[in-house]
């Protein structure tokens, strides 16, 4: 009698190629890309180190690797499971061209000109489509409503435990003040970052709360998030931070057309007095609030970014090269101080504003690329909010259109965001939920 094992079971006759291909890769990794996606947005916020060449390069490479291997494994898997793969057409494919064209010719131009560093934009060229490509994979893995509110509650999970960590912070001052100075950071390399990710995560936890959304987390635990960002964000002593709660507050009132929006109206202005004059007192300024040396920083790159934009206004000075121009032309040649000085002022070389350093380094055809890109973002969520009936979806369409809008206003007073891995995967789950929304309806 003849044994049976399981590989007797199987018809070596029918095994194609696809089969094995589609074995090999379900071998190679324990993780799928909807595994590894969320990795992503839980962990990137505690990748946000600075100040180490070392470590950012790492940093670099390793979200460089992971996004080329969740691209190869997205294009190989759903092409031999279906028989062919595209890309899912998301409205965003001719802004996006435009403004990577407009990076890659702002280079070639500058390498041509010879003042670019050749390394630095070879980098950042390879880097781009990797990121955009993130925008294309992600939507691929979370497609359903289950899927997204998933990834939501991994978001807030890790905003959990970004302010666990800022609490402590805020602890450790009033216990140590001589040790801990009272603007935390918690895992960010800047206060000002923290801010940003807060606020985008008190706008998510708002909309959750606005619609009464219980599938997510529990209600007392969203509100124990709120007040815990809430404070965080004080503690931040960020202008900028507090700026965009404030202005995104307005936002959020008029796009919930809830009674409570003159409540948010209120309370966020009301906050945003006390904060305005807490930072007045308590915030360490070097001469005055208006002549301290970050505003001078800032108005100096400014008016720097302004000057690159009157000489290279159709195509910039290259794509991510802004630093290298003004260090190269501006500190060593009209300000005549060396980099090491300016640094150890407490000076930045990187411009705080999104419109001037695109405009600046990739000409009007990229900042037209750039802009256009936004306005089809929020045109879908909008429509995706008014054609959905799910008021779980509801929310978190409202907590990302609030998220876009807090990555571009705080991005008038900060580093610009679109060359960075975070805003990215934002925006793939940012996508994903509007077509779940729409394949919903």
């Amino acid at each position: 009698m003849e044994t049976i094992t399981p590989f007797s079971l199987i018809d070596y006759h029918r095994i194609t190629l696809r089969d094995v291909v589609l074995s090999f890769i379900d071998t190679i990794t324990s993780f799928s890309p909807f595994h590894i996606s969320l990795g992503l947005l839980f962990f990137l916020p505690f990748l946000d180190f600075t100040g180490n060449n070392v470590f950012d390069v790492v940093k670099h490479l390793l979200l460089s690797g992971v996004s080329f291997a969740l691209l190869i494994y997205t294009v190989t898997y759903v092409s031999l499971s279906e028989g062919h793969f595209s890309f899912p057409r998301l409205g965003f494919s001719l802004p996006l061209a435009l403004y990577s064209i407009s990076a890659f010719a702002s280079v070639v131009i500058a390498m041509a000109s010879a003042r670019v560093e050749s390394s630095r934009a070879i980098l950042s060229l390879i880097t781009l489509p990797l990121l955009i490509s993130l925008l294309y994979v992600i939507p691929q893995w979370f497609h359903s409503k289950d899927s997204i509110i998933f990834s939501v509650r991994i978001f807030l999970y890790s905003l959990l435990v970004v302010d666990a960590i800022g609490l402590v912070e805020v602890a450790l001052h009033f216990i140590f003040p001589q040790l801990f100075t009272i603007r935390i950071s918690s895992v960010f390399h800047d206060p000002n970052i923290f801010a940003r990710f807060l606020v985008m995560g008190i706008f998510i936890v708002l909309s959750l709360l606005l619609f009464d959304v219980r599938d997510v987390l529990f209600r007392r635990l969203l509100w124990v998030l709120l007040l815990a960002s809430i404070i965080c964000l004080f503690f931040t002593l960020s202008r900028s931070g507090l700026g965009t709660f404030f202005f995104g507050s307005i936002l959020f009132s008029i796009l919930s057309k809830k009674r409570m929006a003159m409540f948010i109206i209120l309370s966020s202005a009301l906050v945003g007095i006390v904060a305005f004059l807490f930072l007045l007192f308590a915030r360490p300024f070097e001469g005055s609030v208006v002549f301290e040396p970050s505003n001078i920083n800032r108005i100096q790159l400014i008016l720097a970014g302004i000057d690159m934009i009157r000489q290279h206004w159709l195509f910039g000075v290259g794509y991510t090269n802004f630093s290298n121009i003004f260090t190269q032309f501006y500190l060593n040649n009209s300000m005549a101080i060396s980099l090491v000085n300016y640094e150890m002022l407490g000076y930045q070389t990187s411009i705080h504003n999104w419109l001037i350093e695109v405009w600046a380094e990739q000409g009007i055809i990229g900042l037209s690329g750039f802009v256009w890109f936004f306005i089809v973002i929020f045109r879908k969520l909008k429509v995706a909010r008014i054609y959905t009936n799910d008021n779980s979806m509801k929310a978190i369409l409202l907590g990302y259109t609030l998220m876009f809008f807090a990555f571009l206003f705080h991005g008038f007073f900060y580093h610009t965001f679109f060359s960075q891995f975070h805003f990215w995967v934002l925006a793939g789950f940012g996508v994903a939920s509007i077509w779940s929304a729409h394949s919903s309806v």
